[in-house]
């Protein structure tokens, strides 16, 4: 690549080369890459051509001695920052073709444009051969019932997937201790609290994002069933006895409920020390 200056008081030329190596130190004779005698005669003519303006401007500016703002000295300095600024530019420019070649390939090789959904199937193929039954990560979709009766509904936690697709229920790893006997209270008022007891569930979830693209959407759904009802409250838990309700419903005779989940993201380990 050749490349001119702007500056009509330094009227030169300079050879700008951006080699990219064979990273086995071959010749490369055996592919498409650049010989390695060719790139000794290009790095000479850059070093031919970087002694050829050199001299121009000896020849044409006052030494660097002199008082003078324009001379030689610093037209040299604006020489040698121009070329700087020509191989940086050339070298991103071979990184990003680089870039594009490889994506174009693993393109051609899966045959589509991965998305984290993908990402996420994937990852919960793997996640069955990896845990055991008892600790893998089970979609977020649950029966609600009293003992010894039929469900009155359910309750999920669902992402919506991007082109229009259904909510899918999330896939969590949960800890579950089951008839715990401690009752949890709430308040109604001032002076009215509720007692419940039941099932207790602990959810943890891992979303999969790529750089750049928002995290999936997750909304809180309930259902009713026909001639069924069921009280749902949303809100903290404060302490192992105490739950704060934020809002309740009443769900009967199918009613649907769908209540997006504004959620933060649990900052990294970096993130924590930087802060």
């Amino acid at each position: 690549n050749v490349a001119a200056p702007a500056d009509a008081a330094a009227d030169y030329w300079y050879f700008a080369l951006v080699a990219v190596g064979d990273a086995a130190g071959g010749d490369g004779d055996g592919g498409a890459m650049l010989p390695l005698a060719d790139s000794h005669v290009l790095l000479g003519e850059q070093r031919r051509t970087f002694a050829t303006s050199f001299g121009v401007i000896a020849d044409v500016l006052p030494a660097g001695s002199t008082n003078k703002l324009i001379n030689a000295a610093t037209a040299l300095i604006v020489v040698v920052m121009q070329h700087v600024q020509a191989v940086g530019v050339r070298a991103v420019d071979c990184y990003c073709y680089l870039e594009h070649m490889l994506y174009k390939q693993l393109h051609a090789a899966i045959g589509k444009e991965v998305t984290p959904a993908d990402f996420a199937d994937y990852m919960r193929f793997h996640e069955r051969r990896l845990f055991r039954d008892r600790y893998a990560p089970r979609a977020f979709s649950y029966a609600l019932r009293r003992p010894e009766h039929c469900p009155e509904g359910v309750v999920s936690v669902e992402a919506r997937g991007g082109g229009g697709a259904a909510p899918q229920p999330v896939h969590t790893t949960v800890r579950v201790r089951r008839n715990v006997s401690a009752p949890m209270r709430f308040a109604l008022g001032a002076a009215t609290e509720v007692e419940f007891t039941g099932h207790h569930y602990v959810h943890a979830v891992v979303q999969h994002t790529f750089a750049g693209a928002a995290p999936a959407r997750l909304s809180l759904f309930a259902r009713a069933r026909q001639f069924s009802s069921f009280v749902l409250c949303v809100g903290t838990v404060q302490s192992a006895s105490l739950f704060e309700c934020r809002a309740a419903i009443v769900l009967r005779n199918r009613d649907e409920l769908e209540l997006p989940l504004m959620l933060e993201q649990v900052p990294a380990p970096k993130e924590f020390r930087d802060a």
